[in-house]
């Protein structure tokens, strides 16, 4: 990941396109959210950045902190559809949601089609 890239990591996380559940198995991965903003690495794969919202030192909570664990280039795209088409994933969309669109598009993504009043993507945190 170049430098420019890795300095664009806070812009993504203060202005996300979309922000998804993690569903790792791994405990300590339960409490972290996966965001993506509009940032492409050297190779054209969307940058993910993983939030952990509940971060530990030593096994202590550390409280009013937030810690990215981690942020990557996300090469299968195809992982990312399976992620926005589970039930209760999707937690925020961009307000501008042209801009949504338009960035999964460009990587060959879309957003699911609400087949029910329940479905994830009728319970979206719209931006405020």
């Amino acid at each position: 990941m170049t430098d420019s890239i890795i300095k664009s990591i806070p812009h993504i996380v203060e202005k996300p396109t979309i922000i998804l559940n993690t569903h790792s198995k791994q405990k300590k991965a339960q409490g972290r959210k996966l965001i993506f903003g509009e940032v492409c690495d050297s190779k054209g794969n969307p940058v993910l950045v993983v939030l952990e919202l509940n971060p530990k030192e030593n096994k202590f909570n550390i409280n009013k902190i937030y810690k990215i664990a981690s942020a990557y280039g996300k090469e299968k795209t195809n992982v990312i559809q399976s992620w926005l088409e589970k039930e209760n994933d999707i937690l925020y969309i961009d307000k501008q949601k042209n801009r949504t669109i338009n960035w999964l598009s460009g990587l060959g993504l879309q957003l699911p089609v609400p087949n029910n009043k329940s479905s994830s993507i009728n319970r979206i945190t719209p931006y405020k």
